[in-house]
């Protein structure tokens, strides 16, 4: 899987924390191909990447059935379209890819796709809280005070996911959190502007053709 670069996230996105749809969603957002390609002798356009349930399943620690579950929940909210190409594995579609995230210019964020690599990316309660904040800090700002009751169950997490999670991500220093009161301030940790950050895809590198052509290039990836 491409793990460097970044995505353009639009901080509108309306999507329900209560399930896996957000990190399901993340992640095919993050697989999706940025240039046209073709993958397993078929076209892949942009927006687009070659995956299926189980790969995703694998990926994020869920089950398959957690995963088909989020995909219907996805679809029919036009976030993405699935298509079933043969047994081993799918297309998927992000709706409006290019206006989305690669035209947007206002209210946006960065995700890096070096989460992908992180320990607390298949973690439920790590993941769901660093999308929040990363999609809830108000923009020129870095700060959300919240109490973790509310948060628990916005994000439907139960306490031990919900502590566990935090934990992981202050471990990793990806955010910083500080007892207000009853509530707390929590923080992300490398939070740039999107003025100030790049947007920009990972470096083309140039990768030996294999012999049953299922890889060409570092956008041609199954996951």
């Amino acid at each position: 899987m491409i793990d460097k670069g970044f995505v353009k996230i639009d901080k509108e996105l309306k999507i329900d924390y209560s399930n896996n749809d957000i990190r399901v969603y993340m992640h095919l957002l993050m697989a999706a191909n940025y240039t046209d390609n073709v993958v397993y002798d078929r076209p892949i356009k942009v927006g687009q990447c070659i995956t299926s349930y189980g790969s995703v399943a694998n990926a994020l620690g869920i089950s398959v059935g957690g995963v088909i579950a989020a995909v219907k929940h996805l679809t029919k909210a036009r976030l993405i379209e699935w298509q079933g190409v043969r047994d081993k594995y799918s297309v998927c579609t992000i709706c409006d890819y290019v206006d989305k995230c690669k035209d947007i210019k206002y209210n946006f964020v960065m995700l890096s796709r070096s989460i992908t690599t992180t320990n607390w990316y298949r973690h439920e309660g790590a993941a769901k809280i660093y999308y929040y904040l990363l999609l809830h800090i108000p923009p020129g700002d870095n700060i959300i005070i919240i109490k973790p009751v509310y948060l628990r169950q916005l994000l439907g997490l139960g306490h031990s996911q919900y502590s566990n999670g935090l934990d992981k991500l202050i471990g990793d220093k990806k955010i910083t959190c500080t007892k207000v009161g009853r509530q707390i301030q929590l923080s992300l940790a490398d939070f740039a502007s999107p003025a100030s950050s790049v947007a920009s895809p990972p470096s083309a590198e140039k990768k030996t053709v294999s012999k049953d052509n299922k890889t060409s290039s570092d956008t041609q990836y199954y996951f």
